[in-house]
């Protein structure tokens, strides 16, 4: 989830909050009539791990004048025995737009396939040591919280953000084309979102949120607020010859291999409370290019503990190259993830893909 750093609230939200008295509100939540009310504040009492899933954001925006002029200062270099093209530079091997910033929590490197439709995406993470939430800081958007911010003793859990670009969502509000993938790990319940960050062409809302009844049956995590050692999350972005992503498959994997899987609902397929305004089924984009990020929720800075690691892994049935940059250039959105963490990520195996085949990169728990 992406939000203004400008804006962002700095109330905490919780189920016991809500539960406590009908006149409390969450941010950025608007129902169409009190009977809705009704249901989420039922739900959120019912239902404690869903309270920081239900925020629709806006995101901050990235100085992109700031990054073009980085790119700009960048010095031809010798890379590979090649020489990268002017605004590239070589990092780990491969010729990038300049990262602009660590490969950390809120920002990991970009990646396209030279800016076309990425057809049958298929993303992962795998977890090879706990990646367990602590506690959360009210960071402000900041990639790593400033001194003295405040730190939340409690936390909204894990959240593995698969943060793609389109070229075809709609424009609203500064979001760059931004569509989320998202697996909330909240208790011992993992929730798989979709969220149209910046809308769709049809000006309908298509989000798929926790009222779509989207959990996975039978799935309960061994620790709260944990994916353990041995879980695998991923999601695949079925699409037709054109690229436009058709089909969207949610899949757990649990430490003894068993499969948990749900589809987002299509067209026609009901949904829980959906009206016609919000149908909470899925509206067909291409993704044009991705970042990965594992962090929180609700615009907050998650601390996991240390000594957590996972690899992440990608695979299109096109070419999938590494970007790098401070800004995705395909869509030139503009944009990045508000949440942060301690989360690092590690250089790609290789610089590109072959068709169908995949890369991958680590994913460390910094101190």
């Amino acid at each position: 989830m992406i939000i203004n750093s400008k804006t962002m609230p700095s109330v905490k939200i919780t189920a016991a909050s809500v539960c406590k008295t009908k006149e409390n509100h969450t941010p950025g939540m608007a129902f169409h009539d009190a009977f809705r009310a009704i249901i989420f504040i039922l739900a959120l009492c019912l239902f404690p791990g869903i309270a920081g899933a239900q925020l629709k954001t806006i995101p901050i925006k990235i100085n992109v004048a700031a990054a073009k002029a980085l790119e700009g200062a960048a010095v031809k270099a010798i890379c590979t025995g090649s020489t990268c093209p002017a605004g590239k530079t070589c990092h780990d091997g491969c010729c990038i737009y300049p990262l602009g910033s660590p490969a950390q929590g809120n920002w990991n490197y970009i990646i396209n396939s030279n800016c076309n439709a990425m057809k049958d995406l298929k993303l992962s993470f795998k977890v090879t040591k706990d990646i367990e939430a602590e506690y959360d800081i009210a960071a402000n958007c900041a990639q790593i919280p400033a001194a003295g911010a405040q730190k939340i003793n409690n936390t909204q859990g894990v959240v593995v953000q698969f943060n793609c670009f389109s070229k075809d969502a709609d424009k609203t509000a500064n979001t760059g084309g931004m569509v989320q993938y998202i697996f909330y790990i909240s208790g011992q319940t993992v929730y798989p979102h979709i969220q149209y960050v910046s809308g769709t062409p049809d000006g309908l809302d298509h989000d798929w949120l926790w009222q779509g009844g989207n959990t996975f049956p039978g799935l309960q995590l061994p620790k709260a607020n944990t994916l353990s050692a041995g879980y695998t999350v991923q999601v695949e972005l079925g699409t037709d010859n054109n690229g436009y992503v058709n089909n969207v498959t949610f899949t757990v994997i649990d430490n003894h291999g068993k499969s948990y899987v749900l589809t987002a609902p299509k067209s026609g397929t009901p949904v829980p409370q959906a009206t016609a305004a919000r149908p909470g089924t899925l509206y067909p984009l291409r993704v044009a290019e991705f970042q990965t990020n594992v962090v929180s929720t609700n615009g907050l800075y998650v601390h996991f503990k240390s000594g957590g690691e996972g690899t992440l892994t990608y695979s299109s049935k096109d070419v999938l190259c590494v970007e790098g940059g401070a800004y995705e250039h395909c869509v030139n959105a503009g944009t990045g993830t508000c949440e942060s963490s301690n989360a690092i990520y590690g250089a790609l195996s290789s610089c590109c893909t072959q068709a169908g085949q995949s890369f991958s990169q680590s994913v460390k728990i910094d101190n």
